[in-house]
């Protein structure tokens, strides 16, 4: 009914559009059809004889043009509703939704803004200002329009900005996730072996590839990976400890070592080993954003100060000279932008790791062949170089260069991490205003240029049109620079501010609950699809012409992730950690779930997944039998997605003491049935309070639990979102 509501909607929103553009066309067809031969003066004062024009005859021009303009504003209202508005309130993309909801505050503003100027014009305040300062009463009320006009220009290119942002947000969030992708199992010792071969051929090694491998590194000490290998091998010496007779293989120090490393498995659980870094960005990156595109008190205070410096440079100067030097500004907003950005890249550079770096250098020494020695041929390298060179630096030496000068301007003695930022402590905050000043200097700029300077440039060199063109490139130069540089620099600021000692910790929490919901759900998918499979006849099954993974998914991208994806929910499965998922734990998940009415109905299922009859399903096994049954379980379509949410809902209700369901899922139930999915993973555990806050998002009616319609969506934003 809603589905339905909505195309109605629709479809008498562009009957109503098509009914303006027909009147407009209409009326312009009268205008045209009539036959006037009376003298009339067309433009505003340019004549002072009254119109010819019969009475009756002018209120008909009249009317017809207020028709017309008035229908003009409602085509231009329509169009921008729904071309322009409704799919920005309707963009999915939760990271992009702090910068649209910045720019209808700022669109709100400028709509006051604009009521005010016509209040102003309107009730003639300017008249008697301008008479006794220009001794007219005209001049000061066309500057006022021109400084209105140049007012609206510069918050129309300020959220053009934005609109800017919101696509190279999302390229720039995708090239996080491929690297995420990218960067673990497989891929990590491929990306260093690519890396050794440019090295090798002495050939520049791409920025791409370059990238990828810093990515690797900075999510490597994101999620403690030397941490947790430590943690891995204090497991094993302790399981030799409590060995019989294996106490003596481990010395007092190896004991000690294992009980420091211990301590730190609970802090390894709070970001979970394959943590998705660029989910983490992605959300920084959108709060960011948004405040970028926010402007502040204090910065139209400093923008104010610029515009007096500017206006006493101007003084001397006339049109022509003073156009010039306000290009020059246009080109010092570029160099700025520079400076933030190669500020921005030194920071970068101070926190990569350059382990990896050493193991493709290594790597290229050993030569082409011998990249399996490579582990081995660093496994003696200093383990300094597995921290970042900002982690090398001596605290005592920060606390001395922070004299009482940068205290009082900035602050505190800043950590390690932010005394590599300009403004230590405050460095986020300094940066973040440089970086707004940069992207609303190229609109005011942009603005300024076209209303004010393009003028007496034109008149200057009008009988000159190759030093007209060139002026107007040169001065479009910066524009187009810093446009683009925005984009780098949101990207590289929400890097450097967001890792080692600047981690948001709230935002991680955040991340965490989302990637445990999706897994707990495509597990439920999973264990949903084995369910389903209990009515079909064994021969049909063997019978069905397979396809392969790489037949499934032909993308390489879509299908390493899909990889990835499923290693999770294997490792799920294999309750053991051993690599295998055998008959006793394949049971126990069905028993639990609820699926097969008894052991035989679950047998089933488990030698259907054991292709090759040997016992234990290896992951090669798992992931072909989810290649297998991905045509008939993937969500092709709304009708399609509505039914699996309808069966997952079914096995998230809970029954009651008489053993009926209410249709609606509590928190609990929700809790309850995640908890025995990820019993013993404790990367994967989910608080009470993680569900209530994930129902929050979702919950329309503000009841505290989901039907069946908020349960869908909340399907699609955790397991279907791009």
């Amino acid at each position: 009914m809603a589905r339905f509501n909505q195309r109605v909607l629709g479809a008498l929103q562009y009957a109503f559009l098509a009914i303006a553009i027909v009147g407009s066309i209409v009326f312009v067809g009268q205008y045209e059809s009539e036959d006037d031969t009376v003298d009339t003066h067309h433009g505003r004062g340019l004549g002072e004889e009254e119109s010819s024009i019969p009475p009756a005859a002018m209120h008909l021009k009249v009317t017809q043009s207020v028709v017309l303009m008035t229908t003009v504003i409602v085509i231009f209202s329509v169009c921008m509703e729904m071309f322009v508005m409704d799919p920005l309130k309707e963009e999915e993309e939760e990271n992009l939704v702090p910068i649209i909801n910045t720019m209808f505050s700022e669109l709100t503003l400028l709509g006051f803004v604009g009521l005010f100027m016509f209040i102003v014009e309107k009730l003639d305040l300017l008249s008697a200002p301008s008479y006794h300062i220009f001794q007219d009463k005209e001049t000061l009320g066309e500057l006022f329009e021109d400084c209105h006009m140049v007012v609206f220009l510069v918050m129309i290119l300020f959220l053009l900005n934005a609109f800017m942002l919101l696509k190279m947000g999302r390229k720039t969030m995708k090239r996080w996730h491929h690297a995420n992708m990218e960067v673990q199992g497989e891929g990590r010792q491929r990306i260093i072996e690519e890396y050794a071969d440019y090295l090798l051929k002495g050939q520049k090694v791409p920025d791409e590839l370059d990238f990828k491998l810093a990515f690797m590194a900075i999510r490597e000490r994101f999620v403690m990976s030397a941490e947790r290998e430590e943690a891995k091998r204090a497991a094993a010496l302790d399981a030799k400890a409590d060995s019989a007779g294996a106490s003596k293989e481990a010395t007092p120090e190896d004991i000690e070592k294992a009980k420091a490393a211990k301590k730190v498995v609970k802090q390894l659980a709070t970001v979970p080993h394959d943590f998705d870094l660029s989910i983490y960005f992605g959300k920084i990156m959108g709060e960011t954003s948004g405040e970028i595109v926010e402007v502040p008190v204090n910065t139209w205070l400093v923008l104010e100060v610029i515009l007096c410096i500017i206006w006493v440079l101007q003084l001397p100067l006339d049109a022509f000279q003073f156009s010039l030097m306000f290009i020059g500004v246009g080109y010092v907003l570029m160099i700025m932008a520079y400076f933030i950005d190669r500020h921005l890249k030194a920071v970068m550079s101070e926190l990569v790791p350059p382990i990896h770096y050493e193991k493709a250098r290594r790597a290229a020494q050993a030569g082409p062949g011998k990249y399996v020695e490579m582990d081995a041929a660093v496994s003696a390298v200093d383990k300094s170089l597995q921290k970042p060179p900002f982690e090398l630096r001596r605290f005592e030496d920060i606390r001395k260069s922070h004299g009482s000068v940068k205290k009082f301007f900035f602050g505190p003695v800043p950590n390690k991490h932010e005394s590599l930022l300009f403004g230590g402590s405050s460095g986020e905050a300094v940066l973040t205003t440089c970086i707004r000043l940069e992207s609303l200097g190229s609109a005011i700029y942009l603005a300024i240029f076209f209303v004010v300077m393009l003028g007496p440039i034109i008149d200057t060199l009008e009988d000159n049109t190759v030093m007209l063109a060139v002026v107007l490139l040169v001065a479009f130069i910066p524009v187009a620079v810093n446009f683009y540089a925005l984009s780098v620099m949101i990207s590289d600021f929400v890097v450097v501010t967001s890792v080692e000692n600047m981690k948001n910790k709230k935002v991680i929490h955040a991340v965490k609950r989302a990637m445990v919901t999706k897994k707990a759900m495509t597990a439920l998918k999973l264990l949903n699809t084995m369910r389903k499979s209990l009515p079909k006849v064994d021969a049909d099954v063997k019978e069905k012409a397979r396809k392969t993974p790489e037949e499934t998914w032909p993308d390489a991208d879509e299908f390493a992730d899909k990889k990835m994806e499923m290693k999770e929910m294997f490792n799920l499965f294999d309750t053991s950690g051993d690599g295998s998922i055998d008959e006793e734990e394949l049971e126990n998940l069905l028993s639990t779930m609820n699926i097969g009415e008894d052991p035989a109905e679950r047998k089933r299922i488990y030698e259907e997944l054991d292709e090759d009859g040997e016992g234990g399903i290896s992951f090669d096994e798992f992931f072909a039998w989810i290649a297998m049954h991905t045509d008939e379980e993937e969500a092709t379509s709304m009708e399609e997605l509505e039914k699996m949410s309808d069966q997952l809902f079914e096995m998230i209700d809970m029954e009651d003491e008489d053993g009926q369901k209410d249709g609606e899922i509590t928190p609990h139930e929700f809790y309850e049935t995640v908890s025995k999915l990820t019993k013993g993973n404790k990367e994967m555990e989910i608080t009470l309070e993680d569900v209530e806050a994930m129902f929050k998002d979702v919950d329309e009616d503000g009841d505290g639990m989901l039907n069946k319609e908020e349960f869908l969506n909340m399907l699609k934003k955790f397991m279907f979102a791009e």
